[in-house]
């Protein structure tokens, strides 16, 4: 009995990992172009997509963590991804002047994927893999990729 709850506890955590989510296109900030999940997933293992607004204090702590993990992890093929949830481009610009950080910074003005995403509370980390799968969700970083 005990071994059909585990397996049965753990075919659910699956199941709630394995979700798959839908392509979506952002305006990365400070250029001219777009960043396209999908695409990106062609190039890379792993996608770390960090939800982020400037007057959340436990964001600015986290995009300091996304910074030191994008240092040990870009090399295995990870993509690190800031996206700021639902703030002006002014915000941002006044916010990147004061932080220095070397990852990509995409803006969701209308926060149309952090609703799809189903992001109610910032900062959120979301890990996804190339076929577009959920690995990781949660408002902390996760301990290891």
């Amino acid at each position: 009995m005990k071994k059909i709850l585990l397996l049965i506890t753990f075919l659910l955590s699956l199941n709630i990992n394995a979700q798959t989510i839908k392509d979506f296109t952002l305006p990365i900030y400070d250029k001219k172009e777009s960043f396209q999940l999908k695409s990106a997933t062609k190039k890379y293992k792993k996608i770390y997509l960090n939800f982020w607004a400037s007057w959340c204090t436990a964001c600015i702590q986290e995009l300091d963590e996304l910074e030191a993990l994008k240092k040990k992890y870009e090399s295995k093929g990870i993509l690190f991804v800031a996206v700021n949830a639902g703030e002006k481009k002014k915000k941002i610009k006044k916010f990147m002047k004061k932080y220095q950080f070397s990852f990509l910074i995409l803006e969701d003005r209308d926060r149309s994927t952090s609703k799809m995403l189903n992001v109610t509370e910032l900062p959120r980390s979301i890990v996804i893999d190339n076929n577009m799968n959920i690995l990781y969700s949660s408002d902390k970083p996760p301990k290891d990729l």
